[in-house]
């Protein structure tokens, strides 16, 4: 029986200085426990810090750091710990057009009790760190209140400490959307 309960406690705050910047933070803990399967329980903090600058009325620029916690299904690993950074800028060339760009960098680094059964069968792992990185641009074109289109390319890379989970990739997409 792998059923579990998680618990969380947290606290966030937003604060605008100005008219211009939104600084917002989260701060918390959490905590996993499993009733029949006590070597999966893991606990640990987590946040998120962010700032937005309105610079111009075409202008915006963002910025965001967080620390995060998560369940894995893999055999001798029980959770990661994330830590991302995000930035980003949008320009408004008009009302209808608006140009997006931003990079994300997210750190990941697998955690959990490597003396499980499966580990004590199969052996012990090396320890896992994957770093991916993605960039990403952004076109969108809103003729009325009711259509979109938006045309985006993101380049994504993902490198790894154990062999055969790296790559990279182009992606490319054309969206439309309407709205009533």
């Amino acid at each position: 029986d792998n059923s579990y309960k998680q618990y969380e406690a947290d606290v966030g705050t937003v604060w605008s200085p100005g008219a211009r910047t939104r600084l917002d933070t989260r701060w918390g803990y959490a905590w996993r426990r499993h009733n029949e399967v006590p070597a999966r329980d893991f606990e640990g903090a987590f946040g998120r810090m962010g700032v937005a600058w309105q610079a111009s009325a075409k202008l915006r620029v963002d910025a965001r750091i967080t620390r995060d916690l998560a369940a894995v299904d893999d055999f001798d690993r029980i959770y990661t710990l994330s830590q991302a950074r995000h930035f980003g800028l949008r320009y408004s060339l008009s009302a209808k057009v608006t140009l997006e760009a931003g990079h994300n960098r997210r750190r990941l680094q697998y955690r959990g009790d490597p003396n499980n059964v499966l580990t004590q069968f199969f052996g012990v792992q090396a320890p896992r760190a994957d770093q991916l990185n993605d960039s990403r641009l952004t076109g969108t074109w809103s003729p009325d209140l009711h259509w979109q289109v938006q045309l985006s390319h993101q380049y994504a890379q993902r490198s790894s400490s154990r062999a055969g989970l790296q790559f990279d990739a182009h992606s490319t997409q054309l969206t439309t959307q309407y709205r009533w």
